[in-house]
């Protein structure tokens, strides 16, 4: 059994928010929110995560950007 997702909101625009609650298998959940910054329709998203408070900003180990700008890990570019 995995982890799950309840959303709550989700608006993809600049300025939108993304809040949702990841439910693990154990019975644990954590609150998430995410803000929209750049959005050009299969080109690039920029989003800003931020963790749930109390937390460092970790995920399995990483240690994301604050923002996370999906156009530099496109595989299709040259």
């Amino acid at each position: 059994m995995g982890v799950t997702s309840t959303f709550e909101q989700f608006e993809s625009r600049p300025g939108g928010k993304w809040v949702f609650t990841m439910h693990g298998p154990h019975g644990a959940s954590d609150d998430y929110e995410s803000l929209f910054h750049e959005l050009e329709p299969e080109r690039r998203i920029v989003i800003e995560f931020r963790p749930p408070s109390g937390r460092d900003g970790k995920l399995d180990g990483l240690s994301p950007d604050p923002a996370l700008d999906v156009s530099r890990h496109d595989t299709r570019r040259p």
